[in-house]
């Protein structure tokens, strides 16, 4: 604890915890527990059903709660449908507490109140849950017969929602007995369920479970795929639950493909998201998962701060399967640390919890790791009885991911020991189990795209049955409208003769009316448009009733009502006292003859007590032969953003000169700010330069060290019982003791050790020779002068026996050009190995296109395939050295690395990739050499 503050990452996480603590939970299952509140009876017993629905798996103490007192509620008010409900989210409530015994009580106590009741749909969800108890038990035929049961019983009551989660349940059994081609068409089905339902938050379980079974598979580029469509669907629905154990999955998946900072990322945004729902045993995983990260990114100081918060909190909460995980990881990062007594301390502890949960598959990480430490303190019979443990465990288990690090850890201890037989054996096992796994990888790949297939043939001859069903329908409805038309048919044309007689006589009369009343519609509906146009209110004042009317009245001002007098003091109470003698003098002045009409603007009070500008205008419509004005007609609109717009230019000409100075004045502060700033920058991207220069020479360190070790560790392991077994062979040789049978045994053992010698030194030879092509000599071939479509004849005429791969080139014939011709065609080669290797892999045969243009006295060779292309997130680290995603077939990543080196250090040009619109691969070769057309 003595960095953590020091530590920024560590000190920004203290301080979101902190806040988070306090923020409130999601609107809407804050206004569930409100519901649940303010309900009474039997109201109070469906918003507790709607609680839990939503709740039992982030709040699941919670949720049992309110399901006690639902139960209570439902003594005095019975009812079967909420009682089924009520039980079976119960159930699920306390599965994810891990109390099997009473999950299974609850489930069938809800069965059978369902199947009594008959509520399809809850019994199916009832059995689902027994299936999934039954499944943690390991008992899975009687989990296969529960959720087969679900399955059918919600087809029979169309409840598409329980069937597409049984099908999920029904993968997951699947998957865990390695079935996954039963488990991928599982999926789909529930997948294809939900999407048609367009139920997007159970389709995006559908893709996470989706993922994770292509982790299982090792079909990793579909994992990504899935895990990465369920977290977009889970955005666009804001579902922050979905999001933070997607989120977390995403990271775990970045960390088998060792995206370290990506998976740190993911499991940071869930931490968040699970602190803002309080979830704590979710709070847990992104602890451990953290923990194990920074320790996996060498971040040791951060590992140990999130292990040991997932202890505390994690022992405060009773997950004991949680804690065994923190020991586990902690160990380990103290046995790196050194610290050996406190590394084993933690893993024994770690053996303990996880012997008291149902994750007995862990124990074998558990045996693994204390191996290790043993190995490490040189307690080799230790380590031995571990490793022995750790296999054992790991074979029941099928964890075969876990028996290559097994066999390869008990090599080495062999090694140390002597036992140089049992170190061959490990190894070879190792070598068998890994080329096992990597075949299989690929059966997978395949047999994922056959089930694939399979399910949409048989979803699109569903989809055509249902259409030819549709038009069958159709035509039949069509025939017995026809019919009905044609008897309506005659008896309208009995009714129009009866009523033409009577129609034609009363048309004239109702065109007469119609036009009066079009006239007098149209003149309104002019004058509606043309108030509502201009914002106007239209006004007239009958002086002698005292009666006004208003059209098209501005809204919120406090204006008397219709009946207001025949005096203009009648506005004063609601006109602005500095504007009331201007209104009432242009008034008095227009009614006594002396003006036209009258104009002028003033304040109004509003509904709100505000003022609002207003200009009036009025004339006299009527006067009595005497002269005194009968009635006056005018319009007034709102004026306030005009006198605002006034006011604003007033004070803008006020203050213009002075804010022109501090505009001036400002502009030569940034001016001096943006040049310290452009020093700065450029400083920092000199420091960023040679930083980058020493990290790309460690990664290439790293790599060449790390391919080397494997063939050169076996060949001294051969070595070394070749070397033990001669020894022994010459001794009894001298002693006269050799027997036929000691004879064969020795040349067998010597057979055996040659061969393997012989591969892995031929095999890091090749290394070598490639790892040669890395260190690029720019003199190592002079400059000539050559014609291209020459070199690319050659290169087409090399490869025109490949039966798999054609090669089509188009380069201007009169094209020549100085510079390094063996280098360029190095580089095409590899181009071309490249399509092969990762383009072609699955392709029975392909297509090369290589075109060469001039532009300004540049070469641009465009080098493109029809193969499989390239992901967009490998397209970034396509020249880095090492960067495979082949690695299991046996490759180095160094193919485009020599050729980037020789392209840009040899032939001093650049090489870019971009991907093609139709498909494929195309690389760009810009040669900036001497250039000349003949």
């Amino acid at each position: 604890m003595r960095s953590f503050i020091s530590n920024p990452l560590l000190l920004t996480t203290l301080l979101f915890v902190a806040v988070s603590v306090c923020s409130s939970e999601p609107d809407h299952v804050t206004e569930l527990e409100q519901q649940i509140q303010i309900s009474t009876q039997s109201q109070k017993v469906d918003a507790i059903i709607a609680y839990m629905k939503v709740s039992f798996f982030f709040r699941s103490k919670l949720a049992l709660a309110y399901g006690e007192q639902a139960l209570k509620l439902l003594e005095r008010y019975p009812n079967n449908r909420q009682a089924a409900l009520v039980y079976l989210y119960m159930a699920r409530a306390v599965l994810y507490e891990d109390d099997l015994s009473q999950a299974k009580v609850w489930a069938m106590q809800s069965e059978k109140i369902a199947q009594r009741s008959g509520l399809g749909g809850i019994e199916a969800s009832a059995a689902l849950v027994r299936g999934e108890i039954a499944f943690t038990l390991r008992d899975y035929e009687q989990a296969k017969k529960l959720i087969i049961f679900a399955i059918e019983r919600s087809n029979q009551v169309q409840d598409r929602a329980v069937e597409g989660r049984a099908h999920g349940v029904l993968g997951k059994l699947y998957k865990s007995l390695l079935q996954y081609d039963l488990s991928l068409r599982h999926y789909l089905q529930g997948l294809d369920i939900y999407l048609k339902l367009n139920d997007r938050l159970s389709a995006s379980k559908s893709h996470e479970y989706l993922a994770s079974l292509y982790r299982k598979m090792g079909v990793f580029e579909k994992t990504l795929l899935h895990q990465r469509e369920a977290l977009k669907m889970a955005r666009a629905l804001e579902d922050n639950r979905s999001i933070a154990v997607i989120t977390s999955n995403l990271g775990t998946y970045y960390k088998d493909v060792r995206d370290y900072e990506r998976a740190i990322e993911m499991h940071q945004e869930s931490l968040r998201i699970k602190h803002t729902l309080n979830y704590q045993r979710g709070i847990i995983h992104s602890y451990n998962q953290l923990g194990n990260l920074h320790y996996l990114a060498g971040d040791l100081e951060s590992a140990e701060y999130y292990l040991t918060q997932a202890i505390t909190l994690a022992g405060d909460l009773e997950k004991p399967a949680h804690v065994a995980s923190a020991y586990l990881y902690l160990g380990r990062v103290y046995r790196v640390k050194g610290d050996m007594s406190l590394a084993e301390s933690h893993l024994l502890k770690s053996l303990e919890l996880f012997r008291k949960s149902f994750r007995e598959a862990s124990l074998a990480k558990v045996h693994l790791e204390l191996a290790r430490l043993y190995m490490q303190n040189e307690a080799l019979e230790k380590a031995t009885i571990q490793l022995d443990n750790a296999e054992r465990i790991a074979s029941l288990h099928g964890s075969e991911a876990l028996l290559t690090n097994i066999y390869r850890e008990q090599s080495d201890v062999y090694k140390a020991t002597g036992d140089y037989n049992a170190a061959l054996m490990s190894l070879h096992s190792y070598l068998s189990l890994s080329e096992v796994l990597a075949k299989r990888s690929k059966q997978h790949r395949i047999q994922s795209l056959i089930i694939e297939h399979d399910l949409e043939d048989k979803a699109l001859a569903i989809e055509s049955l249902t259409q030819e069903n549709k038009i069958k329908a159709l035509e039949l409805e069509q025939q017995k409208t026809q019919n009905r038309l044609y008897l309506i048919g005659l008896m309208l044309v009995f009714l129009v003769l009866f009523f033409l007689y009577n129609w034609r006589a009363k048309n004239t009369q109702l065109k007469i009316e119609a036009a009066a009343l079009q006239k007098v519609k149209t003149a309104n509906r002019r004058l509606s448009l043309a108030l509502w146009g201009s914002g106007d209110t239209l006004w007239d004042w009958d002086l002698v009733n005292g009666i006004m009317v208003r059209e098209n009245q501005l809204e919120g001002l406090r204006l008397p009502p219709e009946v207001i007098g025949t005096h203009i003091d009648v506005f004063k109470p609601l006109v602005h006292p500095d504007d009331f003698e201007e209104l009432k003098q242009r008034f008095t002045d227009h009614l006594q003859g002396r003006s036209e009409f009258y104009e002028v603007s003033y304040r109004v009070l509003t509904n709100t007590g505000d003022w609002l500008w207003i200009l009036d205008r009025g004339r006299v419509t009527e006067r009595s032969e005497h002269g005194d004005a009968l009635r006056l007609s005018g319009t007034f609109k709102n004026i306030s953003k005009i006198k605002a717009s006034e006011y604003a230019l007033s004070e803008l000409n006020a203050s213009l000169e002075q804010r022109v100075e501090e505009r001036t004045e400002t502009l030569k502060r940034s001016r001096d700010e943006l040049a310290m700033a452009l020093e700065e920058l450029t400083k920092t991207q000199e420091h960023l330069f040679e930083a980058r220069k020493m990290a790309a020479l460690g990664r290439l360190v790293v790599g060449v060290s790390h391919e080397l070790n494997t063939p050169l560790g076996t060949s001294v392991t051969a070595n070394s019982l070749l070397k033990d077994k001669f020894k022994q062979f010459q001794s009894q040789l001298n002693e006269s003791t050799l027997t036929r049978n000691d004879t064969e045994q020795f040349m067998e053992v010597a057979s055996s050790c040659i061969t393997l010698l012989e591969a892995n030194i031929t095999r890091a030879a090749e290394l070598v020779q490639r790892f040669k092509l890395i260190c690029v000599d720019d003199g190592s071939q002079p400059e000539q002068r050559f014609m291209m479509s020459d070199v690319l004849a050659g290169f087409q005429t090399l490869h025109r026996s490949d039966d798999k791969v054609t090669v089509h080139c188009d380069c201007p014939a009169d094209l020549a050009v100085t510079s390094d011709r063996q280098t360029l065609s190095t580089v095409l080669e590899g181009l071309y190995q490249n399509s092969v290797d990762h383009g072609f892999a699955n392709k029975t045969e392909g297509n090369i296109w290589i075109q060469v243009k001039i532009c300004s006295q540049k070469v641009i060779l465009y080098f493109s395939d029809d193969g499989e292309g390239i992901e967009s997130e490998s397209a970034s680290s396509l020249f880095d050295p090492f960067y495979t995603t082949r690695r299991h077939d046996g490759h180095v990543g160094l193919g485009l690395y020599i050729v980037f080196s020789q392209v840009t250090h040899l032939l001093r040009g650049q090489i870019a990739y971009q991907a093609r619109s139709e498909g494929g691969a195309c690389f760009v070769i810009q040669i900036p050499q001497m250039i000349e057309t003949s």
